[in-house]
């Protein structure tokens, strides 16, 4: 069986494309990337990046709304978008035959989109009721509420999907603009995963090439400056008390990237991890609490979220601390470090072994800090991580000084005055 194959390509006009070739395999994941999201908008129009991606299935020059899903949905496929801070992503996973129609029907998405006016006042009311629901979710809340803490003050605070304020502001003159400015071959990254079939490459020259490539994106850098611990405590009747911890991390190309990851599996990665052994299984303090790393290009986090009984809040939160103080002066074990590089060792292989899963990891490296690496480049950066490089993350994130604590919950004064006291207030 031959192995997979990593290649790249740049036209002229700036445009990047890789293909990872599996060809073993029956289909092929394919995205078009946009080197734009969430931070690179203006507070008065915040998410006008989500709000373009939702209009970009509207209906583009060849293709309408209806038409867009039935050519590809037509033969199998799947068809999908997201917008996270950095960039935004068009995708699709087809039997390996039909890729040629995926490129097609996304890639005139991408550049030719209708933008209609009356589509877009219908998605407006669309996305102001995803707003309204997520903020009726708090699970998912409670993590807006900590990346407000953690990146105060700056554009990253502020939600993806922007408020209900923002999203009225955003007309289909500024919403063309924005397309214009930023929806160009220069920050634009063609990626496909799976077996692909001869000529695909001639195919993107055919669709892009002649297209003006426009001008690289940048965004505003974020500058850690927190010195003390923030917390934010939202006062809603709900049935569980939904907590989000926060600390300030690597970005995407730190040299101890490898090693945060390591640390996370530690903290709440998985069930054999330390706050998910210490919070449910020895104290039954929370059905689940996970945790979790995001890395930009100049910042990057980690999140612990659990969601616990409105009475039991002030013992999980001093559970949780403790736990991570302990981590914090160096007390993490031999086992836990091997378990976790284990770990994350085999979810390397796991993950990049579906086409889709292969074409997202590769094409938000690309897409973001350039840097390609494929599984075995990766295993062997992982093994060569060491416990003394792990503790030494913990030391520089897990700081009291830099905690940030976002709740959401109906719990009285004086358990609010506890939990600041706990968190270092």
């Amino acid at each position: 069986m031959d192995a997979p194959k990593l290649n790249e390509f740049s036209l002229k006009n700036g445009l990047q494309c890789l293909t990872y070739d599996m060809p073993a395999r029956e289909s092929v994941a394919i995205g078009i990337w946009v080197k734009m999201g969430g931070r690179y908008e203006s507070l008065r129009h915040k998410g006008i990046a989500h709000f373009i991606e939702h209009m970009l299935f509207k209906g583009s020059a060849k293709y309408s709304c209806r038409k867009i899903k039935e050519e590809l949905e037509g033969v199998g496929a799947s068809l999908n978008g997201f917008t996270s801070a950095e960039n935004t992503c068009y995708l699709a996973k087809l039997p390996k035959e039909h890729l040629f129609k995926g490129l097609d029907v996304l890639s005139d998405m991408v550049l030719n989109p209708v933008l209609d006016e009356m589509e877009l006042e219908k998605e407006r009311m669309v996305i102001l009721e995803e707003i309204r629901m997520y903020k009726d979710l708090p699970q998912h809340y409670v993590f807006e509420l900590a990346e407000g803490l953690l990146w105060k003050g700056h554009v990253l605070g502020h939600p993806l999907a922007g408020t209900e304020k923002t999203v009225m502001n955003i007309t289909r003159s500024v919403m063309k603009d924005f397309h214009s400015k930023y929806y160009r071959p220069k920050n634009i990254v063609v990626a496909a995963a799976g077996a692909i079939p001869n000529g695909f490459k001639q195919m993107v020259e055919e669709i892009f090439l002649g297209k003006p490539p426009g001008k690289k994106s940048s965004f505003k850098p974020f500058k850690l400056s927190q010195s003390q611990p923030r917390i934010n405590i939202l006062s809603k009747n709900t049935e569980q008390a939904h907590l989000c911890i926060a600390y300030p991390a690597f970005h995407r190309l730190h040299p101890l990237k490898y090693a945060q990851s390591v640390l996370n599996v530690i903290i709440a990665g998985n069930m054999s991890s330390r706050l998910f052994d210490e919070v449910r299984e020895k104290r039954g303090l929370a059905y689940h609490i996970s945790s979790s790393v995001v890395s930009l290009m100049d910042t990057g986090a980690v999140f612990i979220k659990v969601g616990t009984d409105n009475s039991k809040v002030e013992k999980t939160v001093d559970v949780i601390l403790k736990q991570l103080g302990s981590m914090h002066k160096g007390k993490i074990s031999k086992k836990e470090f091997s378990q976790a590089k284990k770990f994350l060792l085999g979810q390397v292989t796991l993950n990049l072994e579906d086409t889709m899963e292969a074409m997202l990891f590769l094409g938000e490296r690309k897409t973001t800090s350039g840097e390609m690496e494929l599984p075995n480049e990766i295993k062997e950066k992982i093994k060569r991580v060491t416990i003394d490089e792990v503790k030494q993350c913990a030391a520089r994130i897990i700081s009291p000084r830099r905690l940030n604590v976002a709740l959401i919950s109906s719990i009285s004064e004086k358990q609010k005055r506890k939990i600041q006291k706990l968190s270092g207030l």
